[in-house]
């Protein structure tokens, strides 16, 4: 490997063609990472020459919203939308005691699912967080209603599908590499950190 092998070279074709510049930020971010990265290579490791390394490398690098973020993207769509139609339809009941209890309960989490959308596309740090206590607080309700009335397939599977994205949210790579911006859309330097823990 020549001299020059321990450098990143962040100038790739994509950048040079106008490519994403959030990638590029995360790359750099990455910089010391790789360098050691590609001070432990070997050329006899896995049959890969050196750029075919550093190329594995960057495909590693999992970031934006892609895989199942998607889902969970999509999920909280149609979780705004349905309290939405909701709301609504409390306002539609006659009567105005029963309408402004359930408007005071219902309403909270339909401002709450609108900011977890808002801050999940600006990539914010805080979001996995945030989304976790969201879905830990469901949790518990849909299980204290497991002790009130019968449990259905869909009140189980809501309790599965919550415990899953709680458990994603902390253990995945993308997660981590994602949500990392201020509402500046400076890079957070702690959620930062943790990309390269991961």
């Amino acid at each position: 490997m020549d001299d020059n092998s321990g450098k990143l070279d962040l100038d790739y074709e994509e950048y040079e063609a106008g490519g994403d510049p959030e990638k590029e930020k995360m790359m750099k971010m990455h910089e010391q990472d790789v360098q050691e990265f590609l001070e432990e290579y070997d050329d006899s490791d896995d049959g890969l020459d050196e750029q075919e390394y550093k190329q594995k490398y960057e495909k590693d690098l999992l970031t934006g919203i892609g895989g199942w973020l998607v889902l969970m993207l999509i999920g909280i769509c149609l979780t705004i939308i349905l309290m939405m139609f909701t709301v609504l339809a409390v306002l539609l009941i006659p009567n105005s005691l029963v309408s402004s209890a359930l408007l005071v309960m219902f309403l909270p989490i339909l401002l709450i699912y609108i900011f977890l959308i808002v801050i999940m596309t600006k990539k914010l740090w805080f979001f996995p967080r945030m989304y976790q206590i969201t879905n830990l607080a469901y949790l518990i309700i849909l299980i204290a209603t497991l002790f009130i009335g019968k449990p259905d397939f869909m009140m189980l599977l809501s309790i599965v599908s919550a415990i899953i994205w709680i458990i994603y949210l902390q253990m995945s790579k993308r997660v981590k590499n994602t949500f990392i911006y201020r509402w500046s859309g400076e890079v957070y330097e702690k959620a930062a950190a943790k990309t390269s823990e991961v």
